[in-house]
């Protein structure tokens, strides 16, 4: 059973993590250009939230815009330092300082494309920055010039070219599963050292999955600590779960189309937290007015395993240089 958890009225609301030092719920709006969070409750309900828990949750709601900075943030992961999140923009990466509200560019993507953004990304076991990217929001198709970036020491490495939309990625037992949207597929990799990337292979096909949906493209995913996958199908109103193997188990609907992200958190580490996007996306006041569609809002599910943390990006000395005390 689904809980909503909160509606501000989002756009395109995705990229969701769960820190687990500060109880911290994160977001972005891709198309507002924000950086949303939350602290959630320090015990976690089976029921729904009551309207003082969500009060209170309400509360302590921030909002960071971007606006000056670029047009979209894609991705956002959380670094060694719990006040300085790595931040995906348009073109390329950098850190932002929740403290002094600023931002300062790492690098951009090596001949990078103007017509390309960053989208969802990841950070794996040993630090490594990954992120992927697809046609901006300009362009009236999505070209299949999206990539895979890993990043580490020596630079930025492209890992997976010409990908339609490059989007949710995990590792799991020396494999890296990562979903290229508008295949309608998560693509499965043997992956030594957490760098070196052989053997792709389709892993789920939710075409097969779901065929009464015309365009099931899965988005964000996440697994849990029993090899559980939980992923977001855009244009179906579902979490899918699936067990190791990639046998579907479970279904999560939502009163809400667009499902774009989800991760597992709260003070238990077993609430399933998911994202959504507004179907009218430009104008999203004007189609709250008319329509019962909660795209926008966050969800929670009460789950019977436990999630995993989230990987941290270690910071540099020179890192170090633009964090303030938190």
């Amino acid at each position: 059973m689904f809980y909503k958890f909160l509606d501000f009225n989002g756009r395109l609301t995705e990229g969701i993590k769960y820190d687990i030092r500060l109880n911290r719920l994160y977001w972005v709006d891709i198309i507002a250009v924000e950086i949303h969070f939350v602290h959630l409750l320090d015990y976690s309900p089976i029921r729904d939230y009551s309207e003082a828990e969500c009060f209170r949750i309400q509360s302590t709601h921030r909002v960071y815009s971007l606006q000056d900075v670029t047009d979209s943030i894609g991705f956002i992961g959380l670094t060694t330092d719990p006040g300085t999140l790595i931040v995906a923009i348009s073109q390329g990466y950098g850190l932002y300082n929740l403290s002094s509200e600023t931002f300062t560019l790492k690098a951009n993507y090596p001949q990078h494309d103007p017509t390309m953004r960053s989208n969802d990304g990841m950070i794996d076991v040993n630090g490594n920055i990954w992120i992927g990217t697809m046609s901006d929001f300009r362009q009236q198709t999505v070209e299949p010039k999206g990539k895979l970036y890993m990043i580490d020491g020596s630079g930025i490495t492209a890992k997976i070219e010409n990908a339609s939309i490059s989007n949710g990625l995990r590792w799991n037992n020396g494999k890296l599963y990562w979903i290229d949207s508008l295949t309608f597929k998560l693509w499965c990799f043997d992956c030594k050292d957490s760098k070196t990337l052989s053997n792709r292979r389709p892993f789920i096909d939710f075409k097969t999955i779901l065929p009464e949906v015309d365009s099931p493209e899965p988005d964000g995913f996440t697994i849990a600590e029993n090899g559980d996958f939980f992923v977001s199908v855009y244009n179906s109103q579902k979490v899918l779960r699936f067990d190791r193997r990639g046998q579907l188990t479970d279904a999560y609907s939502f009163p809400a189309k667009r499902i774009t992200c989800c991760c597992i958190g709260g003070i238990n580490m077993d609430e399933l937290f998911v994202t959504s996007a507004n179907l009218n996306i430009k104008s999203p006041q004007k189609f709250k007015s008319n329509c019962d569609d909660q795209g926008g809002a966050l969800f929670r599910v009460k789950l019977d395993i436990k999630g995993n943390a989230e990987n941290y990006y270690s910071l540099s000395t020179t890192d170090a240089l633009l964090v303030h005390e938190f």
